[in-house]
């Protein structure tokens, strides 16, 4: 690992939850195995589960074989075909449609410590999408859980809520969105959803600084 990579592992090591928010091409794939693989060999999780965009299932595979001697798969939703692998990879978009992946992705949760990792986590920015509460229900049922995105925010501080839930509602210490929304969000009166202008940005950088 290079010395950016070496920072953030010692500093996430500690947590059981984190966000790698990095530029592509900095290796947040490498630095989150990383982190993954410590917990294994440590006897602290069973299992890595690697939720990422669809199109990128066989990068992040080639990824774990070129930087580990880990055991992969592919989960597809007629079920597990391994159940010794070390890396479960699965797409997040699926999980918006597929009943059968969400089961069976449940089933390996609940029979396994898993290792969350929500690779381009921005893809649950919204708290109310299907896939965002299928991510929510597995994160629950995880010891550990990190996101990866290459930026905090693609639009505004309405994004940082679904994400850092998944980490851990008490992070930035709202049970609901509408709580948060309430403390940090200012709407346009004449164009509903619209965000103008956010509040108390600084309470939540300080939240959220431990874990980043």
């Amino acid at each position: 690992m290079m010395q950016h990579q070496i920072a953030a592992v010692e500093k996430l090591r500690k947590v059981k939850v984190g966000a790698l928010l990095m530029d592509m091409g900095t290796g947040k794939t490498l630095t989150a195995l990383e982190l993954g693989i410590r917990r294994l060999n440590a006897g602290k999780a069973d299992c890595i589960l690697w939720l990422c965009p669809v199109s990128v299932r066989r990068t992040i595979a080639a990824e774990v074989d070129k930087h580990t001697d880990a055991m992969w798969e592919i989960v597809r939703p007629r079920g597990i075909r391994n159940p010794d692998a070390n890396v479960y990879i699965a797409g997040i978009e699926s999980l918006s449609s597929s009943v059968s992946l969400n089961a069976r992705l449940l089933e390996l949760t609940q029979a396994k410590r898993c290792f969350l990792v929500c690779d381009e986590s921005s893809l649950i920015k919204n708290p109310k999408a299907r896939r965002t509460l299928a991510i929510w229900r597995l994160g629950e049922r995880c010891p550990y859980r990190l996101i990866l995105n290459g930026t905090p925010l693609s639009n505004n501080e309405t994004d940082l809520y679904a994400q850092w839930y998944l980490l851990d509602p008490r992070i930035l210490g709202y049970s609901s969105f509408y709580a948060f929304a309430a403390n940090h969000l200012e709407y346009d009166p004449d164009r509903p959803g619209r965000v103008v202008k956010a509040h108390n940005v600084e309470y939540l950088t300080r939240k959220m600084q431990p874990y980043l």
